[in-house]
Formats: C-alpha cells, sequence, structure tokens
C-alpha cells in the first residue's frame, strides 16, 4: 500500500526529491537495493547537491566492489579474474565522485577521506596521497 502511495506520488511529482528519498529509504529496507539506486540517482537529476543519495550511492558502489573482491579467489581462470578485476575498479570509480562530494559537503567527517585513501590506493590514483596528508591532519 505505501508502495502504490509514493508511485503515484512520484507519477505526478517526480522531482519531488523528499518523497523520492523516503521511497528509496523504505524500497532498501525491503531489500530492492537496485530500485532504491535508481531513485537517489534520480534525485541527483533534479539536485546535485542532496547529500543523502551521494552517500547511498557510494556506499552501494564500495559494498558490491567489496563484496566482488572477497570472492576473488573463486575466479575460474585468469580470463574471469580479470572480469571481476575490471568490474571492481568501475564500480570504485562509479563511487569516486560522490565521496568527493561528500568529501567538499562535509569536510570535517573523515569517513569520505577513509574512503577516498581507500579508492585511490586500490585504483592507483595519481595524486590519492593528498587525501592521506588531509586524513592525518583531521586525526591530529
Amino acid at each position: 500500500q505505501a508502495i502504490q502511495l509514493f508511485e503515484d506520488i512520484l507519477q505526478k511529482f517526480p522531482e519531488d526529491n523528499k518523497t523520492s528519498l523516503a521511497y528509496a529509504e523504505l524500497l532498501q529496507s525491503m531489500g530492492k537495493e537496485d530500485t532504491a539506486m535508481i531513485l537517489y540517482q534520480q534525485v541527483l537529476t533534479y539536485d546535485s547537491t542532496q547529500v543523502e543519495p551521494h552517500k547511498q550511492l557510494g556506499a552501494h558502489y564500495v559494498n558490491q566492489a567489496v563484496h566482488l573482491h572477497n570472492g576473488l579467489d573463486k575466479a575460474k581462470g585468469e580470463q574471469e579474474r580479470q572480469k571481476t578485476e575490471n568490474s571492481i575498479n568501475q564500480l570504485l570509480q562509479n563511487a569516486l565522485p560522490h565521496f568527493q562530494f561528500l568529501n567538499k559537503a562535509e569536510p570535517e567527517n573523515t569517513l569520505w577521506l577513509e574512503q577516498l585513501v581507500m579508492i585511490g590506493q586500490y585504483l592507483e590514483l595519481e595524486g590519492w596521497q593528498a587525501y592521506q596528508t588531509e586524513l592525518e591532519k583531521l586525526n591530529e
């Protein structure tokens, strides 16, 4: 019943970010992660300064990458392993702009810098050490 209500409201008012965010949270709580991520992306198309969608999308991509990384040992052959590593790299590339945004939006939150350091190290991004230096300064 709640799902139908959300869908009716969003059909009439697709740019209603508050409703989209609430609906996305409900979907996540019901295990409908992929549909929730689509809603978070939609919110960002209407207002890219919304913090919550960046948090959810960044975490989603990192969690998927970690899940794939944990299964690397089960890869059958070099080709499958390489395909999995490519998928991990793409997911982390997808997460990167969300954590960069969050780091600017909430510079006191070290979690965003920690994620940027992890992503930068894994992807061997040029200049990732700047995030590490910034993190060390905040932790002093």
